[in-house]
């Protein structure tokens, strides 16, 4: 039976969860699911308006590893991709950062809107990116059958992870069921 249950992995440092993340992102074949309150996919890594040398390496390693998955997997058919993010928490980020009083940083998030919105429309829509109006807890990766669950605090963080299809199965249902909404760019574009 040991042969077949995994235990589950806590780690307790951030840079630690990041790699987790980055982790399940590589591995992933089929499906990828994730749900960041304040999307780095969108807004970048942090701090957000320092240069790529001053970025945190883990989140900024984070965001590009999802990137280049995005990027090698929308044009097959058998790939799916969904992102959600909390649209209150990610315009309270964008005035906590001051974000849309730079010019620079205000077009490099639209511009990833815009460029992800294309990569939904080739995809026929198997990659889709969501605002939620919706509390949810997170953030959260799910792959193929391996999942992880971030509780990040002010200066304390877990993230719990687990090999195991039938939790994965269940949590992308429920993250399906907040994705079936097609958003306007208008719609898409009213966080920031």
């Amino acid at each position: 039976m040991a042969k077949f249950y995994r235990s589950p992995i806590y780690t307790m440092a951030r840079n630690e969860m990041y790699e987790l993340g980055i982790s399940i992102i590589r591995y992933a074949q089929r499906r990828l699911y994730l749900f960041q309150r304040t999307p780095s996919l969108l807004l970048g890594a942090r701090p957000y308006i320092a240069d790529d040398s001053k970025k945190y390496a883990y989140e900024k390693e984070f965001a590009d590893t999802l990137e280049t998955w995005i990027k090698d997997n929308y044009k097959y058919d058998e790939k799916e991709f969904i992102y959600l993010f909390s649209a209150e928490a990610t315009k309270k980020e964008i005035e906590d950062e001051q974000l849309e009083k730079n010019a620079k940083h205000l077009t490099y998030i639209k511009g990833n809107m815009q460029r992800l919105k294309k990569v939904e429309e080739d995809s026929g829509h198997r990659f889709k990116v969501r605002k939620l109006d919706v509390p949810i807890s997170g953030p959260l990766i799910i792959g193929d059958n391996r999942y992880a669950i971030w509780i990040l605090g002010e200066d304390q963080a877990v993230s719990i992870s687990q090999d195991n299809k039938g939790i994965s199965d269940i949590l992308v249902m429920i993250l399906n069921s907040y994705s079936q909404k097609y958003l306007s760019d208008k719609k898409m574009f009213s966080v920031i």
